[in-house]
């Protein structure tokens, strides 16, 4: 079974990945499937058979395939029915399957997120995206749409007869997914389960069988769980046995960690999880769910959750900011969870600094290990 050794290997070596290595992550990750199973939260997750690194349940009417880095605090079936519920209100139709992805996937813990995130790889040209995606234009109860988005072309917002022909006009042309960039919609969303936050949803114009076509590359698929509707059930989950993308996730999560250690230490931690998760150092990652789920981490997501808010609320049409709830204040400046007054709050984002450090410190350990000339701690994959 690969160590973290072995995924670093892989990361920095993707293209000397021979047929034999390629078979050796088929088979660790099959065995992580049944490694795994059972530790989430409720202990529902089952190894998906035929799909390595994959396990699997069933909730209502979905099948869902969760890879083995979010399994240990991958959501119950409260939460994920109310997740599919919210991602199914804002995915473009015709829904073949929906990905739950970034700390959605982590409601298994007691964790408070500040928006949750979707995605959805589309059997359909940026021409057929856009068309369809102009039934979210006008508001409805517990949903409002705030942006839309195509790679970095400038995004449609209210009032929406000033923007969306804008938008749409760059998309109605591409009627292929060759070439196809992101499709991003952003929405305000209330539901019972998680109140009023920012729901995102990820769209990606895609050949579903070949991710080198269109916009599919544009995500990862190991941070995302796939649930697939009974009316799709010949859907299949993306392959993970890919050296490539591997490679390609671990080089973003670890910059990422770099990037944001001291300017957004939580932000940075939440990477830093991801990565510990996949190469397998499940001590770092435990710390980083504990970081994420101490109160005063809490505190301070709530807070930039309601700043969030108010600020798109505020932004808003006459008719959406009706539709949302009215203007908003966000808590002042000082007030509870605001670090510069919340000594807790600075403890928890110091820990969240030390604990970067750790897992960079590590990385670099093992790495070091791997280039000894007496071969002690050198990677098993080939």
């Amino acid at each position: 079974m690969f160590e973290a050794a072995d995924f670093l290997w892989l990361a920095a070596s993707p293209d000397a990945a021979t047929p034999e290595v390629i078979a050796a992550l088929r088979l660790s990750l099959a065995e992580l499937s049944f490694a795994y199973a059972g530790l989430d939260p409720d202990g529902t997750l089952r190894p998906a058979d035929g799909f390595p690194g994959y396990l699997t349940a069933a909730q209502g009417d979905w099948r869902v395939f969760v890879p083995w880095p979010l399994a240990t605090s991958f959501p119950g079936p409260a939460a994920l029915a109310a997740l599919l519920a919210v991602g199914t209100r804002v995915a473009v139709a015709p829904v073949s399957s929906l990905c739950i992805s970034g700390t959605s996937c982590w409601l298994g813990r007691d964790i408070v997120v500040g928006d949750l995130d979707f995605c959805q790889y589309l059997l359909l040209a940026p021409a057929g995206i856009v068309t369809a995606a102009a039934a979210f234009v006008a508001p409805r109860p517990g949903q409002v749409l705030l942006r839309a988005r195509y790679g970095a072309h400038p995004p449609a917002a209210p009032p929406w007869p000033d923007t969306w022909p804008a938008l749409r006009a760059v998309m109605e042309p591409r009627t292929s997914i060759d070439g196809a960039e992101r499709f991003m919609i952003d929405f305000l969303g209330q539901h019972a389960h998680f109140g009023l936050l920012p729901v995102s949803n990820v769209v990606l114009a895609s050949d579903l069988v070949d991710r080198n076509r269109g916009a599919a590359a544009r995500s990862f698929v190991f941070q995302e769980a796939v649930a697939v509707p009974a009316t799709h059930e010949q859907v299949r989950p993306p392959c993970l046995v890919d050296a490539t993308q591997i490679a390609q996730y671990l080089a973003f999560l670890r910059h990422d960690v770099a990037a944001y250690a001291e300017t957004k230490p939580i932000k940075a931690v939440k990477r830093a999880i991801s990565l510990s998760a996949t190469i397998r150092l499940p001590e770092i990652a435990e710390a980083g769910i504990d970081i994420l789920t101490a109160p005063a981490t809490a505190r301070y997501v709530a807070r930039k959750r309601a700043a969030e808010v108010a600020a798109a609320v505020n932004g808003c049409g006459v008719v959406e900011r009706q539709m949302a709830g009215g203007d908003r204040t966000a808590a002042p400046a000082g007030g509870e969870g605001d670090p510069e007054s919340d000594g807790d709050v600075k403890r928890v984002l110091a820990e969240a600094r030390d604990l970067v450090r750790q897992l960079l410190s590590r990385l670099d350990e093992i790495e070091a290990a791997m280039r000894r000339p007496d071969g002690q701690g050198e990677h098993h994959a080939h």
